[in-house]
Parts: C-alpha cells; structure tokens; sequence
C-alpha cells in the first residue's frame, strides 16, 4: 500500500535479485555477497546469516565482485568500490552498462555493453589502465579465467563465439567460431586448458582452449537456456548448470548423465 500517508519502509524476508552473486574466501570463512536493490549485502555462507550492508546506492546494482574487505557494485557504467559498509572510491570509464566484473590480483576486469573490455587497478579512480574494444562485429555477453592463463580471460559472445584476450598487452590471442547459439555462461574447469560454455539453447560445452577442440557436449544440460554454470570438485567432477526457467541441473563429466 502507497500514497502520500503510507510508504514502502522496509522489505522483510528480501534477500537477493537475479544479479549474480560473488563469492569470497577469508581464512576458513566462505562470503556471498549479493545486490538488493540500490545497495548490497554480505552472508556467511556455512550459516547463511547477514553479516554486513552496504551503502545506498544511486541506482539499482548490476554486477558484483568482491575482495578482501573491498565490494565491487555496478550501477550502470559507475562501479562503486565500498570498504566494509562504506563507499572508498568510483571507477567511471564505460559509455553503457556493466555486464560483468572479475578480481584478478590487485587488477578490477569489468566488461561492457559498449564492448569495452576496462583494465583497472585497484584504488587508482581516475582512468583505467587498459581499453580494449572487443570490435563493432563482437557483441560480448560473459567472461572467465581460465586457470593458468596469465594475464588472459575468454570472452563469450551473443552470435556464439568466443575470443581469447591478454588483457596486460591488449591483444586478441585467438578467436573461437563456437556454437551458433549465444554464450550465457563461462566458467573455468579444474582441467588444465578446458573451460565450461553455457549456450542459450541448453546445451553445456566443454571446450579446450589449448587445441580449439570440443571435448563434450551436454545436449540438455538446462532446457530454458543455461544462464549459469559451476565446476564441482568431489569423488567425480561434475557441472551444475542453471536455467533461466529456476531449474539447476548437476551432469558427469564422466558418463554425461543427470546426478
């Protein structure tokens, strides 16, 4: 109920938005940290209870990443750097949104919808210190690093490709024809030089960079279209592979089937 005698205060029970979460580790300690609304929020992940909230934000957050006591939050093409609950600093060099942000060392990765790939160092606000145009024939949708790839992250794209870049020499070291279908996820494997693609029509690849060679397709890994994809570490390795229609599915890498 609204109006000029009632307003909206406070949500009750509201966790989190369809943003994708990020993940840190401190010490023996797992964190999330997710967007609600115009700010965001940390949980400890074994008990899943609130430990912190950050500031209010102008707008609503977009992308999130995080390190040590440092959150990153995009709102739009702004991302909002805050330390613990307050806000430390703002990177400004996008033209359109932000898609996605990765924490590489003491480097801030953030990808646009201007297909702009920004190279930041953390702390330093004023300009990025690198640019890299992805190309007008390039529309970039997601990005990952791969393990062992110094300097280096795979893009995906929206035609279903992928490019493979060194963002400290802002070259393009290899380009991908991929699928036919538009890359939603990207996610780095456990094995050396194998990544896990996500494709809009369901199915899940296992692709190695190394030999531009595909080493498994799941054909309906996700019906709705994978929206998000994770490696799990166990007595067999496995991919769980979620659905923008809210289903998660967990596939073996070792006979392709359901778990």
């Amino acid at each position: 109920m609204a109006g000029p005698l009632f307003k909206p205060f406070r949500a009750l029970g509201y966790i989190t938005e369809d943003v994708p979460f990020a993940l840190q580790r401190r010490g023996k300690e797992t964190y999330t940290v997710v967007s609600v609304g115009r700010t965001w929020q940390i949980y400890n992940t074994s008990k899943l209870t609130l430990v912190m909230v950050g500031p209010q934000l102008p707008r609503a957050v977009v992308a999130l990443a995080a390190k040590g006591d440092l959150t990153f939050a995009a709102t739009g093409a702004a991302i909002h750097e805050g330390k613990r609950m307050h806000e430390s600093g703002v990177y400004a060099g996008h033209r359109a949104a932000v898609m996605q942000m990765l924490v590489l060392g003491d480097q801030l990765l953030s990808l646009g919808r201007d297909r702009q790939l920004l190279v930041w160092k953390i702390g330093q606000y004023d300009a990025p210190q690198g640019v890299i145009d992805l190309g007008d024939n390039f529309e970039p949708s997601c990005m990952a690093h791969p393990d062992t790839y110094i300097n280096k992250v795979v893009v995906g794209g929206a035609d279903g490709s992928l490019q493979l870049w060194n963002f400290q020499t802002q070259q393009l070291v290899h380009s991908f024809k991929g699928w036919g279908s538009p890359v939603r996820c990207l996610a780095a494997s456990p094995a050396l030089d194998v990544v896990g693609v996500g494709l809009a029509d369901g199915r899940a690849i296992l692709h190695n960079l190394r030999f531009d060679e595909q080493v498994m397709v799941l054909h309906n890994a996700a019906a709705a279209g994978t929206s998000a994809g994770r490696f799990l570490q166990g007595t067999a390795a496995a991919n769980a592979a979620a659905a923008s229609s809210a289903a998660v599915t967990c596939l073996s890498f070792r006979t392709g089937e359901l778990r």
